[in-house]
């Protein structure tokens, strides 16, 4: 850019110019050169541009290569492209403004702009040198492109692996250690085993099932026979599963039929195993779930239903010692609803068994005729014996005898306590026998929740054997205590020779009396009734009929559960009429009771309080006929049906398919003479709701297997339907006594081909 000196500079060279000496530019030829003038004629400087603008407007490098006395004379009126300099009398570019050296720096000039002119932008992507995991590159304007930091992969997840891709930076891949494309279920996948060093790349939900590994194959939840998928095929001995050796395996009952009776188990469904031992072993067997049974047996007497051990409950267990070699089956039967278990199978060093884990005398045996208290655990014994009172299927027992000197009758008491039980899981039994391998020798046998009491009374000189067992195997060890007394009076009730007399005086229908339960001397247990065996007291009352009565009898212990039960003879339960079990007061009526004396009898685990009991003498009344089964009403063919039935009032005589002690009960029978298909309902009465009705199907009176059992609830009544051979049928109506309800019962019989 021009100044307003520099234009004045050049203008005062230009008139001094023309104001010189005339004779020096005129008459003078062109080519006049030094020698012509006598020396050097100085011509002044060129002459200027004479359209040089006194202020320019931006035009970028319109000065270059014009003359020029200073860097002035260059200027194009323009700041981006730089100052231009005046050299050697010649405009040339100057240096432009705003330049950077580093190459991610993008420079840019703005002539309008006012001050800094200067534009800069940084591109990052200039610097990028295509590696992601050392950090990312970036553009600073003073020094270019600066490193990134190195990427630090690690999430601190363990359910991740974690690397550094060049392109893609950090990664991170979900675990799958054993390789087969399925993430592990602790990191949000569906691999339910995801360990490689074992089934791991052979368990995902794309695997099918292998029903006896013992894995969880596909992942669905279910292990082994769990799984819908596997169906069991070892329904019997020739199918058996062969174990290869001790450990636990995953069985089912689902869909095999009923096809063995085991010595512990009514029946149910049946699934076989079997195993060889090869040296002399203690053996352990145990089945897990409810309703469940499990016998061992030896292979060679498979088919013929003997078992060497049966255990049956929740979770039975069987243990025997010292197991020769040879080869077994384990039979597992079901019979609830539940059809997978546990089978565990253990092998232990052989044991002998321990003094007290079998009945033995002198020297072997433990002997507490001396008295005192005694104690060991049950992983020591096995389950040898069985007891009138002890668990269904057994339990472990404990063993010690003691010996009566021929002097006199003793007094006995036993009290036994288990130890270890869990709620309702505590009941332990004690029993006196004089042959352990017949509990139809049993002085007395009784189990209660903590501990158990016996007291026996007038025991005469002898052996006798005193076997503490336990009801679940929860039970871990026990406690006994035993005393042996000279025997000491009688108190009333305590038996049949002191019983308290409940005939009514001349003139009265009504008495009442006490046995009590507990005192000095201790009242002792004699043998009790039929359907109360795990009583620990016993009361005996009696009373003369004159001439036949119906008889109504009341009893009670307070607010405990007892059974009562009327017999013939006192002390001897097959003379028993009829034995009821209730908690509180409980009232029974017997029809027509010929002239003669009969005994009240109540059993009880209560060892406090008293035993209460009280006739009422009415006149005699005929019973309905098929009270009892000899009288059952006939049901004829092809159709029948009894209106209004009404148990009210019947008793109790031959129990069917429903159990308990409390039921009353009606008998019906029919005959074919041809097979047919048979159906027996029951049906509400108008207005009336049967409650828990049941109708059993048996073939003949006296006999207690079931052909057919069936319950009506909630207005709903029972139905068997079945096809049966010819011949003659008996149904027991069964139902609680204080709920029996009317009800409408119909018979169908269609012949078969």
């Amino acid at each position: 850019m021009r100044t307003l000196p520099s234009i004045l500079l050049v203008f005062s060279l230009a008139l001094l110019v023309a104001c010189g000496d005339d004779s020096s530019t005129t008459d003078a030829p062109d080519d006049m050169g030094p020698a012509d003038t006598g020396g050097m004629v100085d011509l002044g400087p060129p002459d200027l541009p004479s359209d040089i603008p006194t202020g320019r407007v931006c035009v970028p490098d319109t000065t270059l290569g014009e003359i020029c006395e200073d860097n002035g004379d260059c200027d194009d009126g323009c700041d981006c492209n730089g100052v231009e300099e005046c050299s050697g009398r010649l405009c040339v570019a100057g240096d432009p403004l705003c330049q950077n050296e580093n190459r991610c720096v993008i420079t840019t000039c703005d002539e309008e702009a006012e001050g800094d002119k200067c534009v800069y932008e940084l591109d990052d992507t200039e610097c990028d040198d295509g590696n992601a995991c050392n950090g990312t590159e970036v553009c600073n304007q003073e020094v270019g492109c600066i490193s990134g930091t190195p990427l630090f992969c690690d999430d601190d997840d363990t359910c991740t692996f974690n690397e550094c891709d060049n392109a893609l930076g950090c990664v991170y891949t979900p675990v799958d250690l054993d390789g087969d494309g399925f993430i592990a279920e602790r990191c949000g996948g569906e691999d339910c085993d995801d360990d490689p060093r074992f089934g791991g790349p052979m368990t995902n939900p794309d695997a099918p099932e292998v029903c006896d590994n013992g894995r969880d194959d596909d992942c669905d939840g279910f292990r082994d026979f769990r799984d819908p998928d596997c169906d069991p095929s070892n329904t019997d001995c020739a199918t058996a599963t062969l174990l290869p050796g001790a450990g636990t395996y995953s069985g089912s009952t689902r869909r095999l039929d009923d096809t063995t009776a085991l010595s512990c188990s009514p029946g149910g469904r049946d699934a076989f195993f079997t195993f060889t031992l090869t040296t002399v072993q203690d053996v352990r067997v145990s089945a897990s779930g409810p309703q469940a049974a499990v016998a061992l047996r030896n292979n060679a007497s498979c088919e013929t239903d003997e078992d060497i051990r049966c255990s049956v409950g929740t979770s039975p267990e069987i243990f025997l010692r010292s197991v020769e070699p040879g080869s077994y089956t384990i039979v597992v039967t079901q019979t609830g609803t539940n059809d997978v278990f546990d089978l565990v199978l253990r092998f232990e060093d052989a044991t002998t068994p321990p003094p007290i884990d079998v009945c033995a005398g002198p020297p072997d045996g433990v002997d507490v005729s001396a008295g005192g208290s005694f104690m060991g655990m049950f992983l020591d014994t096995a389950d040898d014996y069985e007891l009138s009172c002890g668990s269904v299927g057994g339990g472990d027992e404990a063993a010690y005898f003691f010996d009566l000197p021929p002097t006199g009758n003793f007094d006995v008491e036993l009290r036994a306590t288990g130890i270890g039980g869990a709620f309702r899981e505590d009941n332990i039994a004690v029993s006196l026998v004089t042959d352990c391998d017949d509990n139809e020798t049993e002085l007395g046998c009784t189990n209660t929740p903590g501990s158990a009491n016996l007291s026996l009374r007038d025991v005469a000189p002898g052996r006798y054997f005193v076997l503490v067992e336990r009801q679940f195997p929860s039970i871990t060890s026990w406690t006994l205590d035993v005393t042996i007394t000279p025997i000491a009076a009688r108190i009333p009730g305590d038996s049949c020779n002191v019983a308290v007399d409940l005939t009514p005086p001349m003139g009265m229908t009504t008495r009442s009396g006490t046995s009590a339960l507990a005192g000095t001397p201790m009242p002792g247990f004699d043998g009790g009734v039929t359907c109360n065996p795990a009583a620990a007291r016993d009361a005996y009352f009696e009373f003369t009929l004159d001439a036949t009565q119906d008889v109504r009898v009341t009893t009670d212990v307070g607010f405990s559960s007892h059974s009562a039960a009327l017999m013939d003879t006192c002390g001897d339960t097959a003379t028993e009429r009829r034995c009821t079990t209730r908690t509180g007061i409980q009232t029974q009526l017997f029809r027509s009771l010929p002239a003669g004396t009969y005994f009240v009898v109540i059993a009880t685990g209560a060892t406090f309080g008293t035993a209460n009991a009280s006739i009422e003498i009415l006149p005699p009344t005929t019973p309905p006929a098929n009270e009892i089964c000899s009288g059952a009403t006939v049901l004829t063919g092809p159709t029948s049906t009894i209106s209004a039935v009404d148990l009210t009032g019947y008793q109790r005589d031959e129990p069917g398919c429903r159990g308990g002690t409390n039921n009353v009960d009606a008998f019906y029978e029919f005959t074919l003479a041809a097979p047919s298909f048979v159906t027996v309902s029951a049906v509400p009465a108008m207005g009336t709701d049967p409650l828990n009705l049941t109708l059993t199907l048996r073939d003949a009176c006296g006999t207690t297997v079931n052909r057919a059992c069936e319950t009506g609830m909630m207005g709903t009544g029972p139905s068997i339907t079945q096809a049966l051979a010819a011949g003659t049928y008996v149904v027991v109506a069964e139902a609680p006594e204080l709920v029996a309800s009317t009800f409408d019962l119909s018979f169908t019989a269609i012949a078969t081909p």
